[in-house]
């Protein structure tokens, strides 16, 4: 992103002279991206291959609604799901 804006004002106003680079976000924050980007992941695989694996069978337990609601359509969940983790959100 510093490149992009870099170059613009060097093509705009070629005597600023600019020296920088990409600020990296603290290490929390990229421990968390990285968090909430496997569950994203998790949830998804759980969403396609839950039934396949029988994952709640397995541990004696009831599906969760959540789980019942997006194996009901699980193109639409799955898409909004990679909409979710393409963002970054």
């Amino acid at each position: 992103m510093f490149e992009e804006y870099a170059q613009f004002i060097h093509q705009n106003f070629p005597m600023v002279r600019i020296e920088g680079d990409n600020y990296p976000p603290p290490r929390p924050r990229q421990m968390l991206a990285s968090v909430i980007s496997v569950v994203k992941l998790a949830v998804m695989a759980v969403v396609l291959l839950g039934e396949r694996l029988q994952i709640w069978e397995n541990l004696n337990i009831d599906p969760p609604q959540a789980y019942i609601w997006a194996t009901q359509n699980k193109v639409q969940r799955v898409s909004f799901a990679i909409l979710l983790h393409v963002l970054h959100l």
